[in-house]
């Protein structure tokens, strides 16, 4: 048996040269009448029998149930001590007290938290057995490889991990997409270890220890955010967070799927006619899906500013237990940019063309009615400056929903031109941007080169720049007129509801 244990165990991607057994090969490998004849070399056939039930559990018990110690005994194979099995069966130790870990760093004894003995020595390895407890000890992780799924509700599952947890991943890129606050790779996991077979491939996000405060506090903000919206076409979707203790630190990490299409960034690389390899795309297919898409982002946006009908789910359901931030209703997700909408190329759409997908929700927050404008303060997290709203470049003005309406108003004005005109309209748009200079009145000089799409004096907003009028003029068209969403003013600006509305009443979907 050991033999066909160590044949079937896969190298960890993410390197150090460890290895680790798929759970469907160990339910494979360790069925009942394999252990029962693994157990015959060690003991007398009453006793292998009983302790093969101890192993795969009784007819009464579920195959994969609370009762089955299949990794303990896989485990005594790997560093063949199965004579020491009854040891654990008379400790009453089970698969799901594991994983075993260090008393102190003496390393001279192991405790389970999950099991009765708590932070107790396990009376199931001799005390003078120092190496037996080590080859244990590290044996363990290579069948404690975590089954990534949804709770009970299809809720979005926490993992709390170890240091020397091994993923289960079959393919880990090299390549990663760093901002400088997080890293993106793009990650495979094996069939047997996750229920999100709807997807090929899936982006792992880790955030960087610049400063551990920072990063617990980033992770819980963007974490929350996720479980205060309602699961939305146009939203990118959540499968799972990793919270992985080391010694001294702890690493945090966000699941998705992946976007084949990569980000609207990348989409404007690439010539309309030619977004998606071996597809022909005319002018009116394009434009139809750009018009089904800004609808369906300006449906998610809308989403993410209004979620009571997320928290009255949630108040509806049996076990739902009140939280303080429950009146939290009204979101503005603060950073809305081309490198936050995905494409996601990969799945249908009435077009065949993919769908987009709102991502980046390190900045969002959600206020009570109450509270769901705040004034801006210089400390404040903001935007980038290209897709930032007139009013957050003004101390004493408000931070509300408005800012994320302009700022997806400027994403579609570059959508539109580049559909329209092709890639080298979107880079012509941003330079005539750069080119149309700010003036600062009270040093009666022009600012320094920025891309925004509105032109200001120091402190003081003066309107939609002349360059972001004329660029949308030229890509205007009966399918374009999206753009209404602009307006320098916050009180003028445009709010969802109505828009929506005219826009399936205008394009028909």
């Amino acid at each position: 048996m050991e033999q066909l244990l160590r044949k079937a165990t896969l190298e960890a991607k993410e390197g150090g040269g460890k290895k680790w057994l798929p759970a469907s090969d160990l339910d494979r490998i360790c069925e009942p009448a394999t252990v029962s004849r693994e157990l015959q070399r060690s003991f007398e056939d009453h006793d292998a029998k009983r302790y093969t039930d101890y192993v795969c559990g009784t007819s009464e018990d579920t195959q994969n149930g609370e009762n089955s110690s299949r990794m303990i005994f896989a485990i005594l194979v790997f560093i063949t001590k199965v004579p020491n099995l009854p040891w654990f069966i008379n400790s009453g130790l089970r698969d799901k007290h594991l994983p075993f870990l260090w008393l102190d760093d003496t390393r001279t004894g192991l405790y389970s938290p999950s099991s009765p003995y708590g932070n107790r020595a396990l009376p199931c390895f001799r005390t003078n057995d120092v190496s037996v407890m080590k080859q244990f000890y590290q044996t363990q992780w290579q069948l404690l490889v975590p089954f990534i799924a949804r709770d009970s509700h299809n809720n979005v599952k926490e993992y709390q991990l170890y240091g020397d947890t091994i993923m289960p991943w079959t393919a880990y890129a090299v390549n990663v997409h760093n901002n400088g606050f997080s890293c993106v790779r793009q990650v495979e996991i094996h069939k047997s270890h996750h229920t999100f077979h709807e997807h090929k491939t899936f982006a792992l996000k880790t955030l960087l220890q610049n400063n551990p405060i920072v990063s617990a506090h980033e992770f819980k903000s963007e974490l929350y955010a996720f479980k205060k919206m309602r699961p939305e076409k146009h939203l990118l979707e959540l499968c799972a967070t990793f919270k992985i203790k080391k010694k001294e630190s702890e690493t945090y990490c966000f699941l998705f799927p992946w976007a084949d299409g990569g980000s609207l960034e990348e989409l404007w690389t690439k010539q309309p006619a030619n977004m998606l390899p071996g597809k022909a795309v005319t002018p009116c297919l394009l434009l139809r899906w750009i018009a089904e898409q800004c609808h369906g982002l300006a449906t998610a946006l809308w989403s993410i500013h209004d979620v009571r009908q997320q928290a009255l789910k949630k108040a509806n359901m049996e076990d739902s237990k009140r939280e303080e931030d429950d009146d939290e209703y009204y979101g503005i997700h603060g950073d809305i940019n081309p490198g936050h909408i995905l494409h996601f190329s990969q799945l249908e759409s009435p077009t065949g063309l993919g769908i987009l997908k709102i991502a980046g929700f390190g900045l969002t927050e959600f206020h009570t009615l109450g509270s769901s404008t705040t004034k801006l303060h210089r400390n404040m997290p903001a935007p980038g400056p290209t897709y930032r709203a007139p009013e957050l470049v003004v101390p004493g003005e408000y931070f509300s929903r408005k800012v994320d309406i302009w700022a997806l108003g400027c994403v579609f004005s570059q959508l539109i031109t580049w559909a329209v005109r092709g890639v080298e309209s979107v880079v012509e748009f941003d330079n005539l941007r750069k080119e149309e200079r700010d003036f600062d009145e009270k040093k009666g000089s022009h600012m320094f080169k920025v891309d925004t799409f509105f032109k200001a004096t120091y402190f003081a907003n003066q309107g939609v720049r002349t360059s972001v009028k004329e660029s949308t003029q030229k890509a205007r068209s009966p399918q374009c007129s999206l753009i209404r969403i602009l307006s320098s003013y916050p009180c003028l600006r445009y709010t969802f509801p109505l828009e929506l509305s005219k826009l399936k009443d205008e394009h028909g979907f």
